[in-house]
């Protein structure tokens, strides 16, 4: 069978499930106990799972327990608890398809959907909504964006810096609400800059390219999308700049813009 057709297939089942309103024969208690054992591995593999972590990411082993490995425990002790509340009369099913962009695209002019929500880049959602309007779909898109901070001049400027530099760190930066530009009162702007020099050197005393606390951006792509907009940006880098392209490697840079500067329109 070809992937388009099983695609298809997939699809067809799904909307079958939804009108019928009848899932897989699974009794509340068999799922319960699905969601203990999947609470279970995660308990027993915690190394295993921030190792890994680590050798794809160099993520930190204290931001794998904490932004991955916890919250992923946290979620299922709630459905645990919460099962049966959300299982009543919501019978339903959720069908996964692994790919790209490319996939993505196949999936959508292969099958017509009621309903489609995408989270994610704007240059994809683009190509989502391009497909979904051959077929009318309805589309919602949560894409990515600027996060901003606004500090006034009545602000404590070091606890300010250290809070931004802590959200803009971690993960190296790549959360969607990891802050993204400030807008700062001119009358400390300068204590704030080099306030977030004083953060960066109390997190990273050693720097952060050879740093196993710092990670690492998700690919090459990623990172040479990121070097070419902050080497096309006319701005002044006043903390860090450098990068390493094969290591996926970004040093933490504040740059000093105008509103209209290239790196004001892109996340």
């Amino acid at each position: 069978m070809s992937k388009v057709k099983k695609e298809a297939n997939s699809v067809n089942f799904q909307n079958f499930a939804c009108i019928t309103r009848k899932t897989w024969p699974f009794s509340l208690s068999e799922r319960r106990k699905c969601l203990k054992r999947l609470l279970e591995m995660l308990s027993l593999h915690e190394k295993e799972i921030c190792d890994a972590l680590f050798k794809d990411l160099h993520k930190p082993t204290h931001e794998s327990l904490m932004c991955e490995v916890l919250t992923s425990k946290q979620e299922l002790q709630f459905h645990i608890k919460n099962l049966r509340s959300m299982v009543d009369s919501k019978a339903s099913i959720c069908q996964v398809f692994n790919g790209g962009p490319n996939e993505t695209a196949n999936l959508l002019a292969s099958n017509k959907f009621d309903f489609i929500f995408y989270t994610g880049s704007s240059r994809v959602g683009k190509l989502i909504m391009a497909e979904a309007a051959k077929n009318l779909t309805p589309v919602c898109l949560e894409l990515g964006g600027k996060s901003p901070v606004y500090i006034d001049a009545s602000a404590d400027i070091p606890l300010t810096a250290r809070r931004i530099m802590w959200g803009k760190t971690l993960n190296a930066g790549q959360t969607c609400v990891a802050p993204d530009y400030v807008l700062c009162h001119e009358a400390v702007q300068e204590h704030f800059i080099e306030e977030c020099k004083s953060v960066l050197m109390s997190f990273f005393p050693e720097g952060t390219e050879h740093n196993d606390d710092y990670g690492r951006l998700i690919n090459k792509n990623h990172t040479q999308r990121l070097i070419s907009m902050l080497e096309s940006s006319k701005g002044t880098v006043r903390v860090g700049g450098s990068h390493n392209v094969s290591a996926k490697y970004i040093e933490p840079t504040l740059v000093e813009v105008q509103p209209d500067d290239s790196l004001m329109k892109e996340e």
